[in-house]
């Protein structure tokens, strides 16, 4: 039996994918092994619902940050210490200086070391110290995609065979659902008709959204004036005037923004949307898409870094740096219905191809790599 420590202090209130992967990989693991005894270090900020509950599972909230250096490199160790961990596993970047035991560390993208444009530049500091330090330090890596992994080890120089790429997956929630009832769910709940295109994710501008704006104006003056786009999700790490931007294109009257969204009312937004569209500049993995995958939702996604990797060919690929391929996309979904209903089919196949029960296996087999190499039987 091992004693395994996972660092969820990402999981809280309007969580991006980093919280996601957190939680879902404990609630995973949970679910997959009943034989070691895990310990979940979370943030004070998290609420007082377990992220899982099972026998096997001990949560313990401390006063820490998602990135605070200081909490990891002075308190953390002797936390890791006094819990007589076996194997700690740090989800968000990260390794430990200082290691009482040892350490597994989940290095999601470096986007900061790719393309600092997109970061904000106190924020890419942070976190290319954190990584830096993870893939020099850490016993394993693990990352989320196989684009990830070797990026990583451009940056980084670590060799591939120190690199785990084990992939998430949309939440049990995702799935094909009633078109009539969600519909009718999203008329009550957010005001909208049906019909209406979707993204849903991060609102800064590594996603692209001047980008998708501009997609949308073009589709509104070439045949689809009457178009509604919804854009869900709360602010990124780095500014961004989304209101300007709408304000801008004269499209305030299209474009509705209801935020950050809860967990049971995204599964019904992404049922009712007649196409999800994705156009980001940069991924480590790419969560939404593969959610509007299993939703059963036509899909449109950006052909960089990850993305092709994730949705396969259950999707249409566009140069996220050419509106005007992204608007002829969006109205060729519209327009064939034989071509919607060919991708929601594809869609729903490709998502069954990822499971977080396989992801905790791997990762459980990672933990067991560096407990054994360290003498933990």
């Amino acid at each position: 039996m091992m004693r395994i420590g996972i660092d969820a202090r990402s999981v809280y209130p309007g969580h991006g994918g980093i919280g996601t992967y957190a939680r879902e990989l404990v609630r995973a693991l949970a679910r997959c092994d009943q034989e070691n005894q895990y310990f979940v270090l979370c943030s004070d900020r998290k609420g007082p619902e377990p992220i899982a509950s099972a026998p096997n599972v001990t949560e313990i909230s401390y006063p820490a940050a998602m990135l605070d250096w200081g909490w990891e490199q002075l308190q953390l160790p002797a936390l890791a210490e006094e819990l007589a961990l076996d194997v700690l596993h740090l989800t968000c970047f990260g390794a430990l200086i200082a290691k009482p035991c040892p350490v597994v560390s989940t290095i999601h993208d470096v986007v900061f070391r790719e393309r600092p444009d997109l970061v904000e530049p106190r924020l890419a500091a942070s976190l290319d110290r954190a990584a830096s330090l993870a893939a020099r330090e850490a016993d394993h890596v693990i990352t989320v995609s196989g684009y990830s992994r070797e990026a990583i080890g451009r940056a980084y120089g670590t060799p591939r065979d120190r690199i785990a790429v084990t992939y998430g997956a949309p939440a049990a929630d995702f799935h094909p659902r009633d078109r009539k009832e969600a519909e009718r769910r999203v008329g009550e709940r957010f005001g909208l008709g049906a019909g209406y295109l979707l993204y849903v994710g991060a609102l800064e501008p590594k996603k692209n959204i001047d980008g998708l704006l501009d997609a949308f104006s073009q589709l509104q003056q070439h045949g689809f004036p009457n178009q509604v786009l919804v854009l869900a999700g709360g602010v990124g790490g780095m500014p961004y005037d989304l209101e300007r931007a709408v304000r801008m294109r004269r499209l305030e009257r299209s474009v509705h923004l209801p935020g950050y969204l809860a967990d049971a009312d995204l599964p019904w937004l992404y049922a009712g949307a007649a196409a999800f569209v994705y156009p980001s500049f940069y991924e480590g993995f790419g969560l939404p898409p593969l959610e509007a995958l299993a939703c059963g939702i036509p899909t449109i996604v950006s052909n960089t870094t990850s993305l092709p990797e994730v949705v396969g060919e259950a999707a249409l690929l566009v140069s996220p740096e050419r509106p005007e391929e992204m608007a002829e996309a969006m109205a060729r979904v519209l327009d064939d219905r034989a071509l919607a209903a060919d991708l929601c089919r594809r869609g729903v196949e490709q998502a069954r191809r990822f499971s977080w029960e396989r992801a905790a296996g791997q990762t459980l087999e990672v933990y067991s790599l560096v407990a054994g190499l360290a003498g933990v039987s």
